[in-house]
């Protein structure tokens, strides 16, 4: 039997929309923060588009989001088969990856 495969995250689109919603922010002003084009944007977020790497990290810096936060948001939103995430989620897991970042760094300077 063929088992259909199952997203192991959600996708990136629907991720950035759930952050950039959870922090009200307009699709104009989320562009302004990440130097990209509104029509961009939107086209992520509608997955039309797939974006590169640098894009991503503009729109992780344009949100004050970790870049790395977007791939746990994303494994959440389908382990809870969740369509978004609310602002103190969104919160809660960006604070809690810049943390392990920052213990990560601390243990290889050593």
């Amino acid at each position: 039997m063929h088992k259909e495969h199952q997203p192991v995250i959600a996708p990136l689109g629907k991720v950035i929309e759930s952050c950039r919603n959870a922090k009200r922010l307009t699709l104009e002003k989320l562009a302004n923060n990440s130097r990209l084009t509104m029509g961009s944007v939107h086209l992520i977020e509608k997955e039309k588009r797939d974006p590169k790497v640098s894009t991503i990290y503009s729109l992780a810096s344009g949100l004050n989001i970790p870049l790395s936060a977007f791939a746990l948001m994303g494994e959440i939103m389908v382990k809870l088969e969740l369509t978004s995430l609310d602002a103190e989620a969104i919160e809660l897991i960006a604070e809690e990856v810049s943390i392990a970042h920052s213990k990560i760094l601390r243990l290889l300077n050593r």
